[in-house]
């Protein structure tokens, strides 16, 4: 199947995905925070949407949002382009045999 119709099949699942993620990720924060911080340091619990702030906020002080040079899609697009150069026709790599008469 072509790269076009798989990203396409899967933009309406991209959206809700998401979201659910980062519900799930939220929760454990906010389980993990409860167990063991008012336990070890006598801090109050949090709420959902407390540990949903906790979560955002280390999210921008620690990786930031954006799609920067070592994200899935750099690497993703690098790598494409790395085989569209290797494979053209005609050419001979190290390591490779060419083809015997």
């Amino acid at each position: 199947m072509c790269y076009e119709h798989r990203r396409h099949r899967w933009f309406f699942l991209r959206f809700p995905l998401a979201l659910a993620f980062i519900a799930i990720i939220t929760l454990i924060l906010m389980l993990l925070w409860n167990a063991l911080v008012p336990a070890i340091f006598g801090i109050t619990s949090i709420t959902y949407w407390q540990a949903l702030g906790l979560f955002i906020l280390s999210k921008i002080l620690f990786s930031g949002f954006g799609r920067g040079p070592h994200g899935f899609y750099h690497r993703h697009y690098a790598f494409r382009k790395f085989n569209m150069e290797r494979n053209r026709p005609g050419e001979e790599y190290p390591g490779e045999k060419s083809p015997q008469a």
